[in-house]
């Protein structure tokens, strides 16, 4: 990931140089910050949508979502295990 210029002299806000939206956890690798539970849609889960499942889940935190983790709750970027 890179903050490149476009073609105008702006900057393209970290984005590839293929031009394609760096992912949740790259952007968390990049700089540092964890999204916000409400940045996340942090909410109750579904039995096989949920935090306990998730890849990015570790004893009530979450690699990408600040704060204390449940694991029946669930947000839009959960990765299956």
């Amino acid at each position: 990931m890179t903050d490149e210029m476009d073609n105008t002299g702006q900057s393209r806000g970290g984005y590839d140089s293929d031009g394609a939206a760096p992912s949740a956890k790259e952007r968390v690798e990049a700089t540092g910050e964890k999204f916000t539970k409400e940045n996340a849609e942090y909410k109750k889960g579904k039995p096989f949508h949920r935090c306990g499942l998730c890849e990015y889940y570790r004893a009530h935190k979450c690699d990408l979502v600040a704060g204390y983790v449940e694991p029946m709750m669930g947000c839009k970027y959960f990765e299956r295990d």
